[in-house]
């Protein structure tokens, strides 16, 4: 068993848009990451293209081993570079959705959270919320990536870090049972009001 932080490489017209996701690995080591990468892809495919336009593109996930001095390998993704494909020229670019990512422990860390940014601004309704249908896609890609089984067969199962394992009641990983987004847009570039972190 292993640790290991993946972040997903994305852009937002010329900004770098990354999603830092934590795994534990279990099963042959170590795992396949091209494999690891084409899943991801597929899903941001399913998911999220749709509601992002074209200045939002996805290029692989970079990978280390999350131990003291581990170096990140880029593992780019096979089938190319993912473009959002909504024909909105409207985007967002400093709105995004918090994901919570809830464990179900209790021990600490009990929850984490990531920001999903890329939507287009006319995947919001009316009163400033995100759609239904966008909160829906959101959830649904975190949902499928929460594990993801490879062959080999190896199994990366999304886990909280937390930032202090030492604290009391403190494990230093916490595997995520579920996965919730919030209806009110937040910032990409600052903690969400009262969300906690």
């Amino acid at each position: 068993m292993a640790n290991w932080e993946v972040v997903i490489e994305g852009r937002q017209g010329t900004n770098d848009m990354l999603n830092v996701i934590h795994y534990q690995s279990s099963g042959v080591e170590p795992p396949d990451f091209d494999a690891a990468a084409t899943v991801i892809r597929g899903h941001l495919e399913d998911h999220l293209q749709g509601d992002c336009g074209n200045r939002v593109t996805w290029i692989g996930i970079t990978v280390r081993e999350d131990i003291e001095g581990g170096v990140g390998t880029f593992f780019p993704f096979g089938a190319g570079t993912l473009t959002g494909s909504r024909s909105t020229p409207d985007h967002a670019d400093i709105l995004a959705m918090l994901v919570r990512k809830n464990t179900g422990s209790l021990v600490k860390p009990t929850k984490g959270w990531a920001k999903q940014g890329g939507l287009s601004a006319d995947t919001l309704d009316p009163g400033g919320t995100w759609s239904t249908a966008v909160q829906g896609d959101v959830k649904d890609f975190w949902e499928d990536i929460r594990i993801l089984n490879l062959t080999g067969p190896t199994t990366l199962t999304m886990v909280v870090k937390a930032r202090n394992p030492s604290a009391p009641n403190t494990q230093a990983y916490t595997p995520v049972n579920a996965i919730t987004v919030a209806q009110t847009p937040g910032s990409q570039d600052t903690r969400f009001p009262s969300s906690g972190s």
